[in-house]
Protein backbone atom coordinates (compact mmCIF):
# COMPACT_ATOMS: atom_id res chain seq x y z
CA UNK A 1 0.00 0.00 0.00
CA UNK A 2 1.48 2.93 -1.16
CA UNK A 3 2.08 6.67 1.18
CA UNK A 4 1.59 9.44 -0.75
CA UNK A 5 4.18 12.40 0.00
CA UNK A 6 4.86 16.20 -1.69
CA UNK A 7 7.87 16.08 -4.11
CA UNK A 8 9.52 19.07 -5.45
CA UNK A 9 7.43 20.75 -7.60
CA UNK A 10 10.07 20.59 -10.27
CA UNK A 11 9.54 16.58 -10.17
CA UNK A 12 8.60 15.34 -13.69
CA UNK A 13 5.18 13.44 -14.29
CA UNK A 14 6.82 10.47 -15.94
CA UNK A 15 9.01 9.81 -12.86
CA UNK A 16 6.17 10.60 -10.04
CA UNK A 17 3.73 8.34 -11.91
CA UNK A 18 6.57 5.64 -12.00
CA UNK A 19 7.82 5.74 -8.41
CA UNK A 20 4.02 5.15 -8.03
CA UNK A 21 3.14 2.03 -9.78
CA UNK A 22 6.64 0.63 -8.97
CA UNK A 23 6.14 0.18 -5.43
CA UNK A 24 2.27 -0.60 -6.12
CA UNK A 25 3.11 -3.36 -8.46
CA UNK A 26 6.02 -4.86 -5.99
CA UNK A 27 3.39 -4.80 -2.97
CA UNK A 28 0.99 -6.66 -5.24
CA UNK A 29 3.08 -8.94 -6.21
CA UNK A 30 4.03 -9.98 -2.14
CA UNK A 31 0.88 -9.64 -1.17
CA UNK A 32 -1.54 -11.42 -3.72
CA UNK A 33 -2.75 -7.94 -5.02
CA UNK A 34 -3.75 -6.83 -8.42
CA UNK A 35 -2.95 -3.10 -9.85
CA UNK A 36 -4.73 -1.86 -12.80
CA UNK A 37 -2.25 1.17 -13.83
CA UNK A 38 -5.14 3.10 -15.52
CA UNK A 39 -6.75 3.30 -12.40
CA UNK A 40 -3.68 4.35 -10.70
CA UNK A 41 -2.89 7.38 -13.08
CA UNK A 42 -6.71 8.37 -12.23
CA UNK A 43 -6.21 8.44 -8.57
CA UNK A 44 -2.60 10.58 -8.68
CA UNK A 45 -4.15 13.18 -11.21
CA UNK A 46 -7.08 13.47 -8.74
CA UNK A 47 -4.69 13.89 -6.14
CA UNK A 48 -2.96 16.63 -8.10
CA UNK A 49 -6.13 18.29 -9.46
CA UNK A 50 -7.26 18.67 -5.73
CA UNK A 51 -4.19 19.91 -4.40
CA UNK A 52 -3.87 22.57 -7.17
CA UNK A 53 -7.63 24.03 -6.33
CA UNK A 54 -6.43 24.50 -2.61
CA UNK A 55 -3.29 25.87 -3.28
CA UNK A 56 -1.42 23.01 -2.47
CA UNK A 57 1.72 21.24 -3.26
CA UNK A 58 1.71 18.17 -6.32
CA UNK A 59 1.27 14.54 -5.16
CA UNK A 60 3.27 11.55 -5.38
CA UNK A 61 4.19 8.62 -3.77
CA UNK A 62 7.09 7.87 -1.64
CA UNK A 63 9.25 4.67 -2.31
CA UNK A 64 10.99 4.82 1.23
CA UNK A 65 7.70 5.74 3.49
CA UNK A 66 5.72 2.99 1.33
CA UNK A 67 8.21 0.52 2.43
CA UNK A 68 8.30 1.71 6.17
CA UNK A 69 4.37 1.16 6.02
CA UNK A 70 4.38 -2.16 5.03
CA UNK A 71 7.42 -3.30 7.24
CA UNK A 72 5.63 -1.90 10.01
CA UNK A 73 2.62 -4.37 9.01
CA UNK A 74 0.32 -2.36 7.74
CA UNK A 75 -2.36 -4.29 5.58
CA UNK A 76 -5.77 -1.76 4.56
CA UNK A 77 -6.15 1.75 3.64
CA UNK A 78 -6.60 2.31 7.51
CA UNK A 79 -2.97 2.25 8.22
CA UNK A 80 -3.18 5.75 6.27
CA UNK A 81 -5.66 7.07 7.85
CA UNK A 82 -3.82 6.23 11.69
CA UNK A 83 -0.42 7.17 10.14
CA UNK A 84 -2.06 10.89 8.96
CA UNK A 85 -3.96 11.40 12.41
CA UNK A 86 -0.40 10.45 14.53
CA UNK A 87 1.16 12.72 11.90
CA UNK A 88 -1.13 15.44 12.97
CA UNK A 89 -1.00 14.74 16.55
CA UNK A 90 3.00 15.00 16.21
CA UNK A 91 2.87 18.34 14.64
CA UNK A 92 0.75 20.01 16.97
CA UNK A 93 1.61 18.34 20.54
CA UNK A 94 4.82 16.41 20.18
CA UNK A 95 7.62 18.11 17.92
CA UNK A 96 9.82 19.36 20.91
CA UNK A 97 9.88 15.45 21.93
CA UNK A 98 11.20 14.79 18.27
CA UNK A 99 13.53 17.97 18.09
CA UNK A 100 16.83 16.63 19.11
CA UNK A 101 16.19 13.74 17.24
CA UNK A 102 19.38 13.35 14.91
CA UNK A 103 18.57 12.46 11.09
CA UNK A 104 20.62 9.92 11.15
CA UNK A 105 17.68 7.52 13.58
CA UNK A 106 15.38 8.68 10.21
CA UNK A 107 18.03 7.95 7.98
CA UNK A 108 18.46 4.28 9.32
CA UNK A 109 14.65 3.91 9.41
CA UNK A 110 14.33 4.86 5.99
CA UNK A 111 17.21 2.21 5.46
CA UNK A 112 15.81 -0.79 7.15
CA UNK A 113 12.76 -0.32 5.19
CA UNK A 114 14.05 -0.06 1.87
CA UNK A 115 16.25 -3.10 2.01
CA UNK A 116 13.93 -5.47 1.56
CA UNK A 117 13.22 -4.17 -1.27
CA UNK A 118 16.97 -4.90 -2.89
CA UNK A 119 16.53 -8.20 -4.29
CA UNK A 120 20.48 -9.08 -5.55
CA UNK A 121 18.83 -12.74 -6.70
CA UNK A 122 16.73 -10.76 -9.35
CA UNK A 123 19.55 -8.96 -10.07
CA UNK A 124 21.87 -11.70 -10.92
CA UNK A 125 18.86 -13.12 -12.51
CA UNK A 126 18.77 -10.38 -14.94
CA UNK A 127 22.80 -10.85 -15.78
CA UNK A 128 22.02 -14.31 -16.38
CA UNK A 129 19.06 -14.01 -18.70
CA UNK A 130 19.66 -10.84 -20.90
CA UNK A 131 22.43 -8.26 -20.34
CA UNK A 132 20.71 -5.14 -21.12
CA UNK A 133 17.90 -5.45 -18.57
CA UNK A 134 20.79 -5.87 -16.10
CA UNK A 135 22.36 -2.38 -16.69
CA UNK A 136 18.96 -0.59 -17.05
CA UNK A 137 18.27 -2.15 -13.47
CA UNK A 138 21.79 -1.11 -12.23
CA UNK A 139 21.80 2.33 -13.97
CA UNK A 140 18.35 3.12 -11.73
CA UNK A 141 19.99 1.48 -8.38
CA UNK A 142 22.44 3.50 -8.38
CA UNK A 143 20.61 6.69 -9.56
CA UNK A 144 18.35 6.40 -6.68
CA UNK A 145 21.66 5.86 -4.31
CA UNK A 146 23.45 9.34 -6.03
CA UNK A 147 20.22 11.86 -6.37
CA UNK A 148 16.95 11.80 -5.25
CA UNK A 149 14.15 9.36 -6.03
CA UNK A 150 12.33 11.14 -8.80
CA UNK A 151 15.09 12.41 -10.90
CA UNK A 152 17.16 9.35 -10.66
CA UNK A 153 13.80 7.37 -11.81
CA UNK A 154 13.10 10.00 -14.49
CA UNK A 155 16.58 9.39 -16.21
CA UNK A 156 16.03 5.70 -16.02
CA UNK A 157 12.73 5.75 -17.94
CA UNK A 158 14.55 8.16 -20.50
CA UNK A 159 17.29 5.10 -20.57
CA UNK A 160 14.86 2.27 -21.24
CA UNK A 161 12.66 4.44 -23.81
CA UNK A 162 16.23 5.16 -25.74
CA UNK A 163 17.06 1.66 -25.11
CA UNK A 164 13.68 0.36 -26.81
CA UNK A 165 13.69 3.14 -29.64
CA UNK A 166 17.21 1.51 -29.97
CA UNK A 167 15.62 -2.35 -30.49
CA UNK A 168 13.12 -1.34 -32.51
CA UNK A 169 15.50 0.37 -34.91
CA UNK A 170 17.02 -2.86 -35.81
CA UNK A 171 16.63 -4.81 -38.73
CA UNK A 172 14.92 -8.62 -37.32
CA UNK A 173 13.93 -10.58 -40.11
CA UNK A 174 12.29 -13.87 -40.07
CA UNK A 175 12.82 -16.39 -43.47
CA UNK A 176 10.00 -18.66 -43.70
CA UNK A 177 9.50 -21.72 -45.90
CA UNK A 178 7.31 -24.95 -46.05
CA UNK A 179 8.00 -28.21 -45.93
CA UNK A 180 7.14 -31.54 -47.75
CA UNK A 181 3.45 -31.97 -46.42
CA UNK A 182 3.16 -29.32 -44.26
CA UNK A 183 0.75 -26.35 -45.17
CA UNK A 184 2.23 -23.54 -42.60
CA UNK A 185 4.78 -21.71 -42.80
CA UNK A 186 7.88 -22.67 -40.85
CA UNK A 187 11.39 -20.66 -39.55
CA UNK A 188 14.28 -21.76 -42.15
CA UNK A 189 16.34 -21.55 -38.99
CA UNK A 190 14.75 -24.26 -37.49
CA UNK A 191 14.28 -26.28 -40.81
CA UNK A 192 16.42 -25.00 -43.73
CA UNK A 193 15.23 -28.14 -45.79
CA UNK A 194 11.44 -25.92 -45.74
CA UNK A 195 12.88 -23.04 -48.18
CA UNK A 196 11.20 -23.00 -51.36
CA UNK A 197 13.17 -22.23 -54.68
CA UNK A 198 12.51 -18.87 -56.22
CA UNK A 199 10.27 -17.51 -53.66
CA UNK A 200 12.06 -16.00 -50.63
CA UNK A 201 9.37 -15.37 -47.73
CA UNK A 202 10.46 -12.48 -45.08
CA UNK A 203 8.25 -11.53 -41.82
CA UNK A 204 10.26 -8.79 -39.83
CA UNK A 205 9.90 -9.65 -36.01
CA UNK A 206 8.60 -5.72 -35.07
CA UNK A 207 6.34 -3.50 -36.96
CA UNK A 208 7.54 -1.21 -39.71
CA UNK A 209 8.14 2.22 -39.08
CA UNK A 210 10.32 5.06 -39.84
CA UNK A 211 12.97 3.76 -37.14
CA UNK A 212 13.32 0.44 -38.80
CA UNK A 213 11.89 0.53 -41.92
CA UNK A 214 15.13 1.16 -43.81
CA UNK A 215 17.03 -0.98 -42.31
CA UNK A 216 14.18 -3.73 -42.84
CA UNK A 217 14.57 -2.94 -46.70
CA UNK A 218 18.41 -3.01 -46.94
CA UNK A 219 18.63 -6.13 -45.53
CA UNK A 220 16.03 -7.84 -47.27
CA UNK A 221 18.12 -6.43 -50.50
CA UNK A 222 21.15 -7.68 -49.10
CA UNK A 223 19.02 -11.56 -48.70
CA UNK A 224 18.24 -11.54 -52.01
CA UNK A 225 21.73 -10.83 -53.04
CA UNK A 226 23.00 -13.70 -51.17
CA UNK A 227 19.81 -16.49 -52.37
CA UNK A 228 21.06 -19.47 -53.78
CA UNK A 229 19.23 -19.48 -56.64
CA UNK A 230 18.03 -16.30 -56.83
CA UNK A 231 14.52 -15.61 -55.76
CA UNK A 232 11.64 -14.82 -58.77
CA UNK A 233 9.24 -13.64 -55.80
CA UNK A 234 10.13 -11.90 -52.65
CA UNK A 235 6.44 -12.40 -50.48
CA UNK A 236 6.73 -9.98 -47.31
CA UNK A 237 4.91 -10.88 -44.49
CA UNK A 238 3.28 -7.59 -42.70
CA UNK A 239 1.27 -9.14 -40.40
CA UNK A 240 3.15 -7.59 -37.25
CA UNK A 241 2.52 -3.71 -38.68
CA UNK A 242 -1.76 -2.68 -38.21
CA UNK A 243 -0.34 0.47 -39.86
CA UNK A 244 2.63 2.24 -41.48
CA UNK A 245 3.44 5.72 -41.70
CA UNK A 246 4.70 7.86 -44.77
CA UNK A 247 8.65 7.08 -44.18
CA UNK A 248 7.26 3.13 -44.62
CA UNK A 249 5.78 3.62 -47.39
CA UNK A 250 8.14 5.14 -49.34
CA UNK A 251 10.69 2.57 -47.99
CA UNK A 252 8.27 0.00 -49.48
CA UNK A 253 7.60 1.49 -52.92
CA UNK A 254 11.47 2.13 -53.29
CA UNK A 255 11.94 -1.85 -52.62
CA UNK A 256 9.57 -2.93 -55.04
CA UNK A 257 11.63 -0.83 -57.39
CA UNK A 258 15.04 -1.94 -56.34
CA UNK A 259 13.76 -5.87 -57.05
CA UNK A 260 11.54 -5.01 -59.89
CA UNK A 261 15.16 -3.95 -61.61
CA UNK A 262 16.22 -7.10 -60.72
CA UNK A 263 13.40 -8.98 -62.42
CA UNK A 264 11.73 -10.04 -58.98
CA UNK A 265 8.20 -9.36 -58.04
CA UNK A 266 7.01 -8.02 -54.27
CA UNK A 267 4.26 -9.55 -53.16
CA UNK A 268 2.67 -8.66 -49.53
CA UNK A 269 0.50 -10.41 -46.99
CA UNK A 270 -1.72 -9.85 -43.94
CA UNK A 271 -1.79 -6.80 -44.46
CA UNK A 272 -3.92 -4.64 -42.48
CA UNK A 273 -7.01 -2.58 -43.44
CA UNK A 274 -5.03 0.57 -41.98
CA UNK A 275 -1.78 -0.32 -43.67
CA UNK A 276 -3.28 -0.49 -46.57
CA UNK A 277 -5.67 2.02 -46.95
CA UNK A 278 -2.29 4.11 -46.35
CA UNK A 279 -0.51 2.52 -48.93
CA UNK A 280 -2.85 2.57 -51.44
CA UNK A 281 -3.00 6.54 -51.11
CA UNK A 282 0.57 6.87 -51.26
CA UNK A 283 0.50 5.20 -54.68
CA UNK A 284 2.66 2.21 -53.17
CA UNK A 285 0.16 -0.09 -53.51
CA UNK A 286 -0.59 0.76 -57.09
CA UNK A 287 3.08 0.16 -58.01
CA UNK A 288 3.09 -3.17 -56.62
CA UNK A 289 0.19 -4.35 -57.79
CA UNK A 290 -3.45 -5.07 -55.72
CA UNK A 291 -3.30 -8.86 -57.73
CA UNK A 292 0.19 -9.55 -55.27
CA UNK A 293 -1.62 -8.77 -52.27
CA UNK A 294 -2.74 -12.52 -50.12
CA UNK A 295 -4.51 -12.28 -47.28
CA UNK A 296 -2.26 -14.56 -45.51
CA UNK A 297 1.22 -16.40 -45.98
CA UNK A 298 -0.28 -19.72 -46.90
CA UNK A 299 -2.18 -17.81 -50.35
CA UNK A 300 1.08 -16.41 -50.92
CA UNK A 301 2.61 -20.17 -50.84
CA UNK A 302 0.10 -21.64 -52.91
CA UNK A 303 -0.08 -18.69 -56.03
CA UNK A 304 3.34 -19.21 -56.00
CA UNK A 305 3.12 -23.15 -56.53
CA UNK A 306 0.56 -22.61 -59.13
CA UNK A 307 3.10 -20.80 -61.19
CA UNK A 308 5.89 -23.27 -60.71
CA UNK A 309 7.69 -23.55 -63.93
CA UNK A 310 8.37 -27.06 -65.05
CA UNK A 311 5.52 -29.26 -65.41
CA UNK A 312 7.03 -31.82 -63.07
CA UNK A 313 7.88 -29.67 -60.23
CA UNK A 314 4.51 -28.49 -60.34
CA UNK A 315 2.40 -31.11 -60.42
CA UNK A 316 4.39 -32.32 -56.99
CA UNK A 317 3.97 -29.16 -55.34
CA UNK A 318 0.13 -29.36 -55.95
CA UNK A 319 -0.33 -32.50 -55.20
CA UNK A 320 1.54 -32.61 -51.95
CA UNK A 321 -0.77 -29.55 -51.28
CA UNK A 322 -4.11 -31.15 -52.28
CA UNK A 323 -2.85 -34.26 -50.12
CA UNK A 324 -2.53 -32.33 -47.13
CA UNK A 325 -5.44 -30.21 -47.44
CA UNK A 326 -7.50 -33.32 -47.52
CA UNK A 327 -5.86 -35.22 -44.77
CA UNK A 328 -6.13 -31.79 -42.60
CA UNK A 329 -10.17 -31.61 -43.63
CA UNK A 330 -10.57 -35.33 -42.29
CA UNK A 331 -9.01 -34.51 -38.49
CA UNK A 332 -11.66 -34.95 -35.89
CA UNK A 333 -12.69 -31.51 -34.08
CA UNK A 334 -12.19 -28.79 -37.63
CA UNK A 335 -14.20 -25.92 -37.19
CA UNK A 336 -16.94 -25.62 -39.68
CA UNK A 337 -14.96 -22.25 -40.81
CA UNK A 338 -12.00 -24.23 -41.17
CA UNK A 339 -13.40 -26.84 -43.24
CA UNK A 340 -14.63 -24.31 -45.45
CA UNK A 341 -11.76 -22.86 -46.16
CA UNK A 342 -9.41 -26.09 -47.16
CA UNK A 343 -12.59 -26.87 -49.51
CA UNK A 344 -11.59 -23.57 -51.91
CA UNK A 345 -8.38 -24.41 -51.29
CA UNK A 346 -9.01 -28.43 -52.72
CA UNK A 347 -11.29 -27.24 -55.30
CA UNK A 348 -8.88 -24.83 -56.25
CA UNK A 349 -6.26 -27.01 -56.52
CA UNK A 350 -8.56 -29.78 -58.33
CA UNK A 351 -8.99 -27.15 -60.90
CA UNK A 352 -5.50 -26.40 -61.36
CA UNK A 353 -4.44 -29.69 -61.87
CA UNK A 354 -6.91 -30.48 -64.43
CA UNK A 355 -5.93 -27.67 -65.90
CA UNK A 356 -2.25 -29.10 -66.33
CA UNK A 357 -2.87 -32.39 -66.79
CA UNK A 358 -2.20 -34.07 -63.39
CA UNK A 359 -3.78 -36.16 -60.93
CA UNK A 360 -6.49 -34.54 -58.66
CA UNK A 361 -7.78 -37.68 -56.95
CA UNK A 362 -5.56 -39.30 -54.84
CA UNK A 363 -7.23 -41.44 -52.34
CA UNK A 364 -9.21 -39.10 -50.57
CA UNK A 365 -9.66 -39.40 -46.67
CA UNK A 366 -13.20 -38.69 -45.74
CA UNK A 367 -14.15 -35.26 -45.54
CA UNK A 368 -16.34 -34.02 -42.88
CA UNK A 369 -18.51 -30.86 -44.70
CA UNK A 370 -20.56 -27.83 -42.52
CA UNK A 371 -23.31 -29.13 -43.61
CA UNK A 372 -22.74 -32.75 -41.43
CA UNK A 373 -21.11 -31.58 -38.48
CA UNK A 374 -22.78 -32.35 -35.57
Amino acid sequence: MAIVECPRPSSSVISAATEAIGPANEFAREHGGKIDPNRELIALGAANTGAGLFSGFPIGSSLSKSAANDRAGAKTPASLVTAAAATALVALFLTPLFEPLPEATLGAIVVVAVAGMMKVGKMRQLWRLRRAEFWLASIALVGVLVMPTLPALGIAVIVSLGMLVWRASQARLTFLGRARGEMEPQDLRTAPEAAIPGLLIVRPDEMLFFANVAAVRDEIVQAVADADPHPAVVLLDLGLTPQVDVPAADALADLQQRLAAEGIELWLSDLRPEARDLLERAGALAAIGAERVHPRVLEGILAFALRMPGAGERLTALNDLLAFIRERKARPGESAEGVELLTALEERLSLELAAVGGSSAPTEAPTTTPATRS
